[in-house]
């Protein structure tokens, strides 16, 4: 799981390698997967370590 900002947006998906196509993934399903192509600006800000409280 990993902290992204995508095309300025900040994120926190799943990052997943699927038939050569690297994806951020949500873990909600309301959101589609983002597929990272050379249009798309993203940057990773880190990766999550830790969950200090739920949210729900």
């Amino acid at each position: 799981i990993i902290i992204a900002a995508v095309n300025g947006e900040l994120t926190v998906k799943r990052l997943v390698e699927q038939n050569g196509t690297t994806l951020l993934v949500p873990d909600n399903q309301s959101y589609e997967p983002i597929a990272l192509t050379p249009e798309i600006d993203c940057t990773v800000w880190g990766v999550v370590v830790h969950i200090i409280r739920t949210v729900a």
